[in-house]
């Protein structure tokens, strides 16, 4: 007499997050890859790295226009994007699961 056991086992998990200032555009998507950019779009205060002011010129992380040093003049953690200031670090895993008998 014979005996056989046969198992299976899956698990799935969604996460999500709003990225505002960052936007995630996929690359590609096939049966071997998965990849993707993370692009900056722009700041809390709507500037972009195209933003420019003729006298204040790009003001993307400049903290106030009425401070005289630079060194002094940068934005503060706090009020950066959580992507940045949080140490932002994808991860991910993945599977690939096939039929028994597939070829590929």
């Amino acid at each position: 007499a014979g005996a056989g056991i046969n198992a299976s086992y899956n698990v799935q998990n969604t996460i999500s997050y709003e990225q505002p200032d960052f936007r995630t555009i996929q690359r590609k998507d096939d049966a071997n890859l998965a990849s993707w950019d993370i692009k900056f779009v722009e700041t809390k205060d709507g500037y972009n790295i195209d933003s420019y002011h003729a006298i204040y010129g790009n003001q993307l992380f400049m903290k106030s226009r009425l401070y005289n040093n630079g060194d002094k003049n940068f934005t503060d953690d706090r009020d950066l994007s959580t992507l940045i200031s949080g140490g932002f670090s994808p991860n991910m895993a993945l599977a690939l699961t096939a039929p028994k008998n597939a070829k590929e």
